[in-house]
Parts: structure tokens; C-alpha cells; sequence
């Protein structure tokens, strides 16, 4: 059984995928985390692959929300490219971030300021905490010892 959830984190809803196998026993359970370009189709099959050797297993959206739309395939790869380009001053310094940015498209500087965000020690924070949430709410499923 596989399906698309909802569950209660620290301060808001997240969204996530999860996957258990047929049968009734309880089962150990397992978060699979995404990469950067989010929960998608290969992280989903990653989770019921898990779910086929015997576990409950989710997958957390740590995209939930606002940041779906930012860190975008696209704007990821654009963002990453930009970076890659960059010297590790600019990356390091939000002030010539700016300033090498300037001359940029809108979205592509966006794209990088939210890669930067995501990057940054408040943003693996974060995802760390949605993290966890992900691992409370999967102890707390009935089927999961």
C-alpha cells in the first residue's frame, strides 16, 4: 500500500510519501530522504522498494509549501550552475553574491537565493526538524514497532 500523506510536523503541515507491505504485522520502519530536486517520482519508487523488503517507509516533502515551486528541476539546476561558476568568496558572502548576480534574469537570481537559503545553516535546520517530524510521525503508526 502506497499513497500520498499528510502529516502534523513541529509548526505546520508536511506532505510526504509513504509505503507499507501487505500483511498486518508490525513492521521497522525507515525515512527516505530526498535529493535536491525534491519528492519525486525516483525517491517514491525508492519508498515502496523499501516498503517490498518489509518496512514502513516515508518519504518527507521537505519541500512543503512555498518552497515546491522555488527549488523547481529547473531552477535547481540553474542555480547550481551559477554557483558552480562562482568563486567560493561570492558563494560565501551574501554582499557579492548580490553584486555577481546583479546582471542575472530575475529567476535565475532568485534561483540561486533560494538554493543559497536552502544551503544555509537556518535552511538544513529545517529540513532536519521536518526530518524528525517524519520519524515521530512514522513511530506513532500503529503498524510500526
Amino acid at each position: 500500500m502506497e499513497s500520498h500523506i499528510t502529516f502534523e510536523g513541529r509548526d505546520r503541515d508536511l506532505d510526504g510519501y509513504m509505503a507499507l507491505p501487505e500483511g498486518g504485522e508490525r513492521l521497522p520502519g525507515v525515512v527516505v530522504i530526498q535529493e535536491i530536486w525534491g519528492l519525486e517520482e525516483h525517491i517514491e519508487d525508492v519508498t515502496r522498494r523499501f516498503a517490498a523488503e518489509g518496512y514502513a517507509a516515508i518519504a518527507p516533502d521537505l519541500y512543503t509549501g512555498e518552497w515546491r515551486e522555488v527549488m523547481s528541476a529547473e531552477r535547481v539546476a540553474a542555480g547550481m550552475a551559477f554557483l558552480r561558476s562562482a568563486s567560493q568568496e561570492v558563494q560565501r558572502d551574501p554582499e557579492k553574491l548580490e553584486s555577481a548576480l546583479a546582471d542575472k534574469p530575475q529567476e535565475e537570481r532568485d534561483a540561486v537565493k533560494m538554493l543559497a537559503t536552502a544551503m544555509s545553516p537556518q535552511g538544513r535546520l529545517r529540513f532536519a526538524i521536518d526530518t524528525l517530524e517524519a520519524v515521530e510521525y512514522l513511530k506513532g503508526r500503529p503498524e510500526v514497532d
